[in-house]
């Protein structure tokens, strides 16, 4: 649906690197 060459209108997110385990993972003090 979206063109090869163009990965940066794609992925919004690249531009802004963000941490992956704030958002997708829950932080390790909140489990146990």
């Amino acid at each position: 649906p979206l063109p090869a060459h163009r990965p940066l209108h794609a992925r919004p997110e690249r531009r802004k690197p963000q941490p992956p385990c704030q958002g997708l993972l829950p932080p390790p003090h909140r489990g146990p």
